[in-house]
Protein backbone atom coordinates (compact mmCIF):
# COMPACT_ATOMS: atom_id res chain seq x y z
CA UNK A 1 0.00 0.00 0.00
CA UNK A 2 1.26 3.46 -0.89
CA UNK A 3 1.43 6.14 1.78
CA UNK A 4 -1.49 8.51 1.65
CA UNK A 5 -0.91 12.17 1.08
CA UNK A 6 -2.57 14.17 3.83
CA UNK A 7 -4.53 17.32 3.03
CA UNK A 8 -2.53 20.51 3.72
CA UNK A 9 -4.42 21.30 6.93
CA UNK A 10 -3.82 17.77 8.26
CA UNK A 11 -0.13 17.98 7.27
CA UNK A 12 0.16 21.24 9.18
CA UNK A 13 -1.51 19.75 12.29
CA UNK A 14 0.73 16.69 12.13
CA UNK A 15 3.84 18.85 11.74
CA UNK A 16 2.75 21.04 14.67
CA UNK A 17 2.17 17.98 16.84
CA UNK A 18 5.59 16.54 15.95
CA UNK A 19 7.36 19.83 16.58
CA UNK A 20 5.47 20.27 19.84
CA UNK A 21 6.66 16.86 21.06
CA UNK A 22 10.23 17.71 20.09
CA UNK A 23 10.02 21.02 21.93
CA UNK A 24 8.70 19.27 25.05
CA UNK A 25 11.56 16.74 24.82
CA UNK A 26 14.11 19.55 24.53
CA UNK A 27 12.62 21.40 27.49
CA UNK A 28 12.57 18.18 29.52
CA UNK A 29 16.33 17.96 28.96
CA UNK A 30 16.78 21.28 30.79
CA UNK A 31 14.27 20.52 33.55
CA UNK A 32 15.63 17.02 34.21
CA UNK A 33 19.20 18.37 34.25
CA UNK A 34 18.24 21.22 36.57
CA UNK A 35 19.50 23.75 34.02
CA UNK A 36 18.27 27.17 33.02
CA UNK A 37 16.01 27.12 29.98
CA UNK A 38 17.50 29.36 27.29
CA UNK A 39 15.44 32.24 25.95
CA UNK A 40 13.70 31.41 22.67
CA UNK A 41 15.40 32.57 19.51
CA UNK A 42 13.76 35.17 17.33
CA UNK A 43 10.59 33.88 15.70
CA UNK A 44 11.11 32.88 12.11
CA UNK A 45 8.82 30.68 10.12
CA UNK A 46 6.52 28.26 11.93
CA UNK A 47 5.62 29.08 15.55
CA UNK A 48 5.31 26.08 17.88
CA UNK A 49 3.51 26.48 21.17
CA UNK A 50 3.18 24.08 24.07
CA UNK A 51 0.02 22.55 25.51
CA UNK A 52 -1.32 24.66 28.40
CA UNK A 53 -0.29 22.11 31.04
CA UNK A 54 3.29 22.02 29.74
CA UNK A 55 3.38 25.84 29.65
CA UNK A 56 2.29 25.92 33.30
CA UNK A 57 4.95 23.36 34.28
CA UNK A 58 7.69 25.29 32.48
CA UNK A 59 6.51 28.51 34.18
CA UNK A 60 6.66 26.74 37.57
CA UNK A 61 10.16 25.44 36.86
CA UNK A 62 11.35 28.89 35.80
CA UNK A 63 9.82 30.47 38.91
CA UNK A 64 11.66 27.91 41.05
CA UNK A 65 14.95 28.69 39.29
CA UNK A 66 14.52 32.45 39.70
CA UNK A 67 13.69 32.01 43.41
CA UNK A 68 16.55 29.50 43.83
CA UNK A 69 14.10 27.01 45.33
CA UNK A 70 15.02 23.34 44.96
CA UNK A 71 12.58 20.49 44.44
CA UNK A 72 13.24 19.40 48.04
CA UNK A 73 12.53 22.88 49.39
CA UNK A 74 9.32 23.19 47.37
CA UNK A 75 8.22 19.77 48.62
CA UNK A 76 8.90 20.91 52.20
CA UNK A 77 6.85 24.07 51.69
CA UNK A 78 3.96 22.07 50.29
CA UNK A 79 4.16 19.17 52.74
CA UNK A 80 4.74 16.80 49.82
CA UNK A 81 7.32 14.16 48.95
CA UNK A 82 10.16 15.29 46.66
CA UNK A 83 9.01 12.70 44.11
CA UNK A 84 5.63 14.46 43.88
CA UNK A 85 7.38 17.70 42.91
CA UNK A 86 9.43 15.74 40.38
CA UNK A 87 6.27 14.39 38.77
CA UNK A 88 4.76 17.86 38.80
CA UNK A 89 7.69 19.13 36.72
CA UNK A 90 7.68 16.10 34.39
CA UNK A 91 6.31 17.30 31.04
CA UNK A 92 5.20 13.74 30.23
CA UNK A 93 3.15 13.37 33.42
CA UNK A 94 -0.50 14.40 33.47
CA UNK A 95 -0.51 16.62 36.55
CA UNK A 96 -3.51 18.49 37.90
CA UNK A 97 -3.67 22.22 37.43
CA UNK A 98 -4.59 22.79 41.08
CA UNK A 99 -1.29 21.18 42.09
CA UNK A 100 0.64 23.55 39.85
CA UNK A 101 -1.32 26.46 41.33
CA UNK A 102 -0.45 25.28 44.86
CA UNK A 103 3.22 25.01 43.97
CA UNK A 104 3.23 28.49 42.43
CA UNK A 105 1.47 29.87 45.50
CA UNK A 106 4.24 28.39 47.66
CA UNK A 107 6.61 30.54 45.60
CA UNK A 108 4.44 33.64 45.98
CA UNK A 109 3.17 33.37 42.39
CA UNK A 110 -0.16 32.70 40.72
CA UNK A 111 -1.13 31.16 37.42
CA UNK A 112 -3.05 33.25 34.90
CA UNK A 113 -4.58 31.87 31.70
CA UNK A 114 -5.70 33.73 28.62
CA UNK A 115 -7.56 32.77 25.50
CA UNK A 116 -6.56 34.25 22.13
CA UNK A 117 -7.70 33.84 18.55
CA UNK A 118 -6.29 30.74 16.84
Amino acid sequence: MYPKRLPKEAQSRKLSSTLQKRLEAALSFYVDGNRDIPKPSRMRGHFVGLPALSEAKVALYQAMRRAKVSRAELARRLGWQRSQVGRLLDLNHESRLDQIEAALAALGKKLELRVTAA
